[in-house]
């Protein structure tokens, strides 16, 4: 978190190399029972071309605007995903 900006990169298994994966970030404002939370959306589509099935380690990196000590959630394909923070 620097100057109001939450930048998160992270990593996640692709079944091979040829897997491509982007991240889409917003923030989900709060209500009365609940706090306002950041949601990383990654889509790891499937590839249409003949690749060697090995899985691979895909790197991404995304920014969003987001107040400090926000909870961060995030989805693969659009289920629930476990994170780290460090």
């Amino acid at each position: 978190f620097k100057k109001g900006v939450h930048t998160l990169t992270g990593s996640v298994l692709a079944p091979d190399a040829c897997t491509f994966v982007t991240a889409d970030t917003s923030l989900i404002a709060g209500d009365a029972s609940s706090t306002s939370r950041v949601r990383v959306s990654l889509s790891l589509p499937q590839d249409s071309k003949v690749c060697l099935r090995v899985p691979t380690q895909m790197t991404f990196s995304t920014s969003i605007a987001a107040p400090a000590g926000v909870s961060i959630e995030a989805t693969v394909n659009g289920t629930s995903a476990s994170t780290t923070n460090l």
